[in-house]
């Protein structure tokens, strides 16, 4: 259990720093050099600090008091679904790359399904709904989505035998470019065309948050960029700062309809959003 204990600690209290110091970094960046305008119902700056309380308020109502929850799950799976044992290859530094790589992999497929699964995409569209990108919706995420990647995560840390240094170099990277690429920084195009070989940027997911299809169901990837390129899912759609943000079938709700939306009684969807 000492394993799963500092794992927990790498995962949950540890990146709370780092995660809020990066997003310090880049709320500044994105004031000084900002990439796209806001749209004409966020022009307003009531409008503007309305949108980032409500992402904030995601954060706040949907992941902290849930954070001893998320230390349960991990727990629960090694104890009554694993008999869980590190790798005997697991300090290897091509088998930690392996294991970076793997993480992400999974991350890939969650999220990927969550748009295909209809009870996935119920809650994952949370996020979507966001009418603009920038730090703030780095963190907004409906609880059942975060428990989702965490069972992704530790699914394979135990079926790989991952030690402890190879979660936290991928929960690291995993944090910075999660915030990177949603954010409204404007990058020197050659810079961003480059780090876009290998890791996920803005001008990557903006295509993915546009409010219609196909360009939803493209562009994957969290952390590496590459998954994409090779199963098929990468858009050949570039960036465009007047594409609008969020979905066309729903538009945002307020924070205690979001945090109730996946259990909301709905009509029947639209075509469009079935497609999703």
């Amino acid at each position: 259990m000492d394993y799963i204990h500092k794992v927990l600690l790498g995962q949950v209290a540890g990146m709370t720093l780092f995660t809020y110091a990066v997003a310090g970094i880049f709320l500044v960046l994105e004031q000084c050099f900002p990439s796209a305008r806001y749209p004409s119902q966020l022009q307003a700056p009531k409008m503007r600090r309305k949108r980032w309380g409500k992402n904030a308020g995601c954060f706040l109502i949907f992941i902290v008091p849930f954070m001893p929850l998320f230390e349960a799950i991990p727990t629960l799976v090694f104890t009554y679904l694993a008999p869980f044992r590190l790798s005997p290859y697991a300090d290897n530094v091509f088998y930690m790359v392996f294991g970076v790589l793997a993480l992400d992999f999974s991350v890939y497929v969650s999220h990927r399904l969550s748009h295909q699964i209809p009870v996935m995409w119920s809650y994952h569209r949370v996020h979507h709904m966001d009418e603009f990108l920038d730090t703030t919706s780095a963190f907004r995420f409906h609880v059942l989505e975060t428990a989702q990647t965490i069972l992704f995560r530790v699914g394979v840390i135990a079926l790989l035998g991952l030690n402890t240094t190879t979660v936290l170099i991928y929960l690291y990277l995993n944090a910075v470019v999660l915030i990177y690429q949603h954010t409204n920084i404007k990058t020197p195009e050659r810079l961003e065309y480059w780090i876009g070989k290998v890791f996920v940027t803005p001008s990557i997911h903006w295509v993915h948050h546009n409010a219609t299809l196909p360009e939803t169901n493209t562009n994957y990837c969290i952390l590496f960029s590459f998954w994409d390129v090779m199963l098929g899912t990468r858009s050949s759609t570039h960036r465009n700062d007047k594409t609008v943000i969020g979905l066309d079938v729903h538009p945002d709700q307020s924070l205690w309809r979001l945090a109730a939306f996946p259990m909301i009684l709905r009509k029947k969807t639209s075509t469009s959003e079935q497609k999703h």
